[in-house]
């Protein structure tokens, strides 16, 4: 009797476990498939508001087409309305400039006081770097100056400066040719 009562407790502790690692594992099953449950409805929800959504969207695309065709049809009668005012005006203007019997009078050309063009001062200018000197605008290299040459100029483009004359041992020589640089290598002295 001792031997069967040993034997089951030593059964039911051996298979005790066994019975416990089953529960947990059926517990463990169950909760992974209410997660899956709910992940479900969240992602039939989430696709259900995207076509939401896109449906909203395009409404609006739909609204602002048909505004955006009404707004030409308004650019295009503005437009018409303009040039017919222009038309209008110019017939108008021409009608009232021919009543005009008498010629316009002039100022001879030898009364007429000229006055004479100031040149423009030029300015002297130092390299920013070391740069390319140019034979035109956008033209091939003819030279390269070093940092801190100056030179002088009297004409800018845009991007662009002719350079008038460098200086040379402190002494100031005139360009004999054309030579250009470009205008964000430099600064003004």
């Amino acid at each position: 009797m001792k031997f069967i009562l040993i034997s089951l407790f030593l059964i039911f502790s051996l298979y005790g476990d066994e019975i416990q690692r089953l529960e947990s594992i059926v517990k463990e099953i169950t909760k992974l498939r209410v997660d899956y449950e709910e992940c479900r409805r969240e992602l039939e929800d989430k696709q259900n508001v995207k076509m939401g959504v896109k449906v909203l969207a395009d409404n609006e695309n739909k609204n602002y087409k048909e505004l955006l065709k009404i707004k030409d049809k308004k650019i295009k009668t503005l437009e018409n309305e303009l040039k017919r005012r222009k038309k209008a005006r110019v017939i108008v203007k021409k009608q009232y400039e021919n009543s005009n019997k008498f010629p316009k009078l002039t100022v001879k050309h030898k009364f007429i006081e000229k006055k004479p063009k100031k040149p423009k001062k030029a300015s002297i200018y130092r390299l920013k770097a070391d740069s390319d000197i140019y034979n035109k605008i956008s033209g091939t290299k003819i030279q390269r100056w070093e940092k801190g040459r100056s030179f002088t100029s009297s004409k800018m483009s845009k991007n662009w400066i002719k350079i008038t004359g460098y200086f040379v041992d402190k002494q100031w020589t005139k360009a004999k040719y054309g030579m250009w640089i470009q205008k964000i290598k430099v600064i003004k002295r």
